[in-house]
């Protein structure tokens, strides 16, 4: 039977802050940076075949502290993107 894990990024300040981001394209802070290590070590013993990820730099950076332990690289599906939310707009 096929297994799905789905998993969300780690902490940015934009959500630390409360601000929606859509597809802004807003990095890790260093919480977040800490919360994908720690992700990727708490999945290094499941039995992984793929891992796809957003185009967005911190769905990237969390997938690749779980492909690390996994010797896999990160597939980017531009259907995981987040959704649109126009002209760059940031809301609170």
């Amino acid at each position: 039977m096929t297994e799905i894990i789905l998993v969300r990024h780690g902490e940015t300040d934009f959500n630390a802050s409360g601000i929606f981001r859509g597809r802004a394209d807003v990095p890790l802070n260093e919480t977040g940076k800490r919360q994908a290590a720690l992700l990727g070590e708490y999945l290094s013993t499941e039995k992984l075949s793929v891992i796809y990820s957003s185009p967005l730099i911190r769905a990237v950076k969390t997938a690749e502290a779980i492909a690390g332990h996994h010797r896999l690289g990160v597939n980017i599906a531009d259907s995981l993107n987040d959704i649109d939310c126009g002209s760059g707009r940031v809301y609170r």
